[in-house]
């Protein structure tokens, strides 16, 4: 939390008015409040690094459309 915000809130403002869509690569969490696609973990297990990849393949064939 940051001035009674989750960051997360903080983020996507700053973010949301540069796109025309926002993606958030997690597996958990609520983010119900934001108008985001949520990505999850194309592969299982690995660590952080599997959300970097979902992200990026889902903005690439976003953006191939």
């Amino acid at each position: 939390m940051a001035r009674g915000k989750p960051l997360i809130q903080w983020v996507y403002q700053s973010v949301n008015s540069l796109s025309d869509e926002v993606l958030i690569a997690a597996n958990e969490g609520d983010f119900s409040s934001l108008n985001a696609r949520i990505i999850p973990d194309r592969i299982k297990g690995i660590g952080p690094i599997t959300g970097i990849e979902s992200g990026l393949h889902a903005a690439v064939f976003s953006c191939s459309n």
